[in-house]
């Protein structure tokens, strides 16, 4: 009977140990970004819904559902997808342990909107910026909501407390496990054995997660320069075949337009519901499909086929962050050797529970790396907040490029902008739907 009585005293005290490093290592995480949801209608333009030669190419304007809409603003809003495609199911990942909604069940939802995500400062291509030069200030990283929590881990004083209350909650502990009767596992007997196995286990893991957060961010930058250089060619390209046809030069300018403010102002998921409704690269293909006499058809065709390959493999890197389980079993196999570290130390305790003064800073070094790589790793998961982000300057450079060769023809820079509209023309996209179903025409 007293032999059961240690025993379970002992699973009490390593499950009450796990419980506590299990609820530190979720609230040293940085959850914000799985659940950072903006939850606004991510404004983009309406579907496609008129034909090329309606596109509006001077000032005038048209009545649409009662309202007087600027020629310009028809032909923007009629190029993507209507505002409710972007709705949020409240009760998708809801779940029903504990919480109505924790954040691990956010992060299907999270990675596939992926919000925050910006590859350029949006500031460089704003209304009031469009025509000013660039510098080196624009090829930094931009500015994104919720950073400077993001990047508390990373000073020297969140570091220090850390270090300090470890080492002052030590006593705490071995006290509270001295205060049992000594069993096989709290003697030291299986306690080093089953340390050993969980520290070999425990570095495995850790450089896995190294190697995969460093690859994925590695791959991603590859794929968006790859991508961002191969739209300045497109760029080239489409200026120089439809030089001397504005009706359909202005349509291509509106697509590449669009297809640069979603790399700059979207979030994914605005840009998978573009890729659906009005793919900015297929329309400049069918824009193309009367230009086989032109030498630079074939080229531009095989710049489509890579730029759409290389944005594919992009939205795949995009969301393949590691899920919150990963981060769950780092936590566990700390907590574990939590555990073993303090039942290893209880027979060089003092006669009053505490520790020497050599043990608790060895704990307190070993609590503090961990939490430092924990949000480490945590950060790298999230490529585009945080400490380290991926490198932006050669993408913003071939963005920015992209911006000047459009805006540097004369007929198009009055015509494009990179502005993300906010207004809801769900009324205008039915009208302007239906005409187009029943072959009605208007005049712009």
């Amino acid at each position: 009977m007293k032999k059961l009585k240690r025993t379970k005293t002992t699973i009490v005290f390593l499950a009450w140990l796990h419980l506590w490093s299990s609820l530190v290592g979720a609230l040293i995480s940085s959850p914000n970004q799985y659940t950072r949801e903006c939850h606004r209608h991510t404004p983009t333009l309406l579907q496609e819904a008129a034909n090329d030669d309606r596109s509006p190419t001077d000032g005038t304007s048209t009545p649409v559902n009662g309202n007087t809409i600027p020629a310009k603003k028809l032909r923007q809003i009629s190029r993507g997808y209507p505002l409710s495609a972007y709705e949020l199911d409240p009760q998708e990942n809801k779940s029903s342990l504990f919480f109505s909604e924790a954040s691990s069940f956010d992060f299907q939802r999270s990675t596939r909107l992926l919000q925050g995500r910006s590859y350029a400062k949006v500031t460089a291509f704003e209304k009031e910026n469009l025509f000013k030069s660039p510098s080196v200030q624009d090829l930094a990283s931009p500015k994104i909501s919720g950073d400077d929590i993001n990047k508390l881990w990373s000073t020297a004083g969140f570091r220090l407390g850390v270090f300090l209350i470890s080492f002052n909650v030590l006593p705490l502990f071995t006290k509270f496990a001295a205060s049992f009767e000594t069993t096989p596992l709290m003697d030291g007997t299986l306690s080093d054995k089953l340390g050993t196995g969980i520290s070999i286990l425990f570095g495995t893991f850790i450089s896995l997660t190294l190697s995969i957060l460093y690859k994925r961010q590695q791959d991603i930058s590859a794929e968006i320069a790859k991508e961002s250089s191969t739209l300045v060619l497109l760029t080239r390209n489409v200026l120089q075949i439809f030089k001397e046809d504005e009706d359909r030069l202005l349509d291509a300018g509106d697509c590449i337009s669009n297809q640069v403010r979603i790399l700059v102002k979207e979030s994914r998921g605005a840009e998978l519901l573009t890729m659906m409704y009005s793919d900015p690269y297929i329309r400049i293909l069918d824009l193309l499909k009367d230009e086989y006499d032109n030498p630079l058809f074939g080229p531009t065709q095989d710049i489509i086929k890579d730029v759409v390959q290389c944005r594919a493999q992009r939205l795949v890197l995009e969301s393949s962050a590691l899920p919150p389980t990963h981060f769950f079993i780092l936590t566990i196999l700390t907590g574990i050797i939590f555990a073993s570290y303090i039942l290893s130390i209880l027979p060089c305790l003092a006669e009053d529970g505490t520790p020497s003064f050599d043990v608790q800073l060895l704990f307190a070094t070993f609590i503090s790396t961990y939490v430092l790589f924990f949000n480490f790793a945590n950060d790298l998961n999230n490529p585009f907040s945080g400490v380290y982000q991926i490198r932006r300057s050669s993408i913003a450079a071939h963005l920015l490029e992209a911006k000047r060769l459009m805006l540097s023809n004369p007929f198009l820079k009055d015509q494009i902008d990179f502005e993300t509209y906010e207004e809801d023309y769900e009324d205008i996209f039915e009208d302007v739907m239906s005409m187009s179903r029943s072959g009605e025409s208007f005049e712009v």
